[in-house]
């Protein structure tokens, strides 16, 4: 079973990158954070690197 806490945790850091631009809709943020070999369709996305490519976001917008 996969490790249940990356639920909150993700949610979380979603949470704070969407905080940041709340007139995007939430598969907006969600493509925008997939990695760009993607091409913006996160299905295949694992969840760390996901939430790598949120958090490298939200230093990049925010100085973090």
């Amino acid at each position: 079973m996969r490790d249940l806490t990356r639920i909150p945790r993700i949610c979380a850091e979603l949470e704070r990158l969407w905080s940041r631009y709340p007139d995007m809709r939430l598969g907006q943020i969600v493509a925008n954070a997939t990695p760009t070999r993607f091409h913006g369709d996160p299905f295949h996305v694992g969840d760390d690197e996901l939430m790598g490519h949120i958090r490298a976001q939200l230093a990049k917008d925010g100085g973090e």
